[in-house]
């Protein structure tokens, strides 16, 4: 009988003993997370998705046209050059939610000559350009885009005058632009540039010359249909 009793205290005893452990255990579970539970810890934010790289984007833009006179030999005939119109077109792709890499951009701009010393009124200058950019945009998926640009290229410069025409070659090392689009929609946006180049003009005797532009720029993106604007969400 006390032998009994003996064996039933030992497992009184020992049994809880046993158990404590995963009992512990199940208490820990049930304790609360800190990085669930606090209401002041910050939430990190999942990764935004790319709204641009992929993208084919098309713009076109145009304005003022000012050069120096360093683009052109000294010519009589012609004159001065002050001012003129330009207009550009652009076809890019994007490499991500930042760059765009405009593969073909290039233009025209036509300067009239202010020489009233002759009687020639079509005297002036047609410029064509043409050559890579990369543009870099400042956000993305918010309804205003500012964005900033670096490119360069070859210019090619036909001077109209009543003797002839006449070619003048020239490289354009650094176009610097700076510009800013709204977009009322995902699929298009518009908004202001301005544009500084600097350039050497090849032929004939070597000069150095610059170019400043100003005007309105359109922005297409095709395969933005679909996208919403979420500013702190998409934009990031």
């Amino acid at each position: 009988m006390k032998a009994n009793l003996a064996v039933a205290t030992a497992i009184l005893v020992l049994v809880p003993g046993l158990f404590a452990p995963g009992w512990a255990l199940a208490d820990d579970d049930k304790a609360p997370s800190p990085e669930t539970d606090d209401p002041d810890r910050p939430v990190a934010r999942p990764e935004a998705a790319d709204l641009r790289g992929g993208h084919w984007l098309l713009s076109v833009d145009g304005g003022l046209w000012a050069p120096s006179t360093g683009i052109y030999p000294t010519i009589p005939e012609i004159g001065i050059i002050d001012a003129g119109g330009t207009l550009h077109g652009h076809v890019g792709i994007g490499l991500g939610r930042y760059l765009v890499l405009n593969v073909v951009d290039g233009g025209f701009a036509y300067g009239p000559s202010t020489n009233s010393a002759t009687d020639c009124s079509s005297c002036g200058l047609w410029s064509i350009d043409v050559g890579p950019s990369l543009m870099f945009h400042l956000t993305q998926g918010f309804a205003f885009n500012p964005w900033v640009s670096y490119g360069l290229g070859y210019r090619h410069t036909i001077l109209s005058l009543d003797s002839g025409n006449e070619a003048v070659l020239a490289m354009d090392v650094a176009k610097l632009a700076i510009g800013g689009d709204w977009y009322p929609d995902p699929l298009f946006g518009f908004g202001p540039y301005v544009e500084t180049d600097i350039g050497v003009r090849t032929s004939g005797q070597i000069s150095g010359y610059g170019i400043f532009s100003a005007g309105m720029r359109l922005t297409f993106d095709p395969m933005g249909s679909g996208t919403s604007f979420t500013p702190g969400v998409a934009a990031r």
